[in-house]
């Protein structure tokens, strides 16, 4: 018997959204940690791609999901937005070996 849509089908997950609107993770306790956090991790943090490959992507997913992504920026133009108008926000934005969440979760 065919499972019923969720309607969710080709949405985001919503820790992968607010890091596009952000360019953060979701905190401790918020509601945009309820799916998705692996893929947002992934993404933050991808060293598999080179700058070229990872600025494709992330052009790629504000293309599909601009509306998602705004829906949860906290006010004037998401991340991904900013850094797709320039790029070198992304080497501003690299992850130093103080941004591990090492700090007990405090946040």
């Amino acid at each position: 018997m065919p499972r019923e849509r969720s309607g969710k089908e080709g949405l985001l997950p919503p820790a992968v959204a607010f890091f596009l609107a952000t360019g953060t993770l979701p905190p401790s306790g918020s509601p945009a940690r309820a799916g998705g956090l692996v893929e947002a991790f992934l993404l933050r943090y991808n060293t598999d791609l080179d700058a070229d490959a990872y600025a494709r992507k992330l052009r790629t997913l504000w293309r599909r999901h601009q509306q998602e992504i705004r829906a949860v920026a906290p006010g004037g133009a998401p991340w991904v937005a900013r850094v797709i108008d320039d790029p070198h926000l992304l080497d501003a934005a690299a992850p130093d070996e103080d941004d591990d969440g090492a700090d007990g979760g405090g946040r």
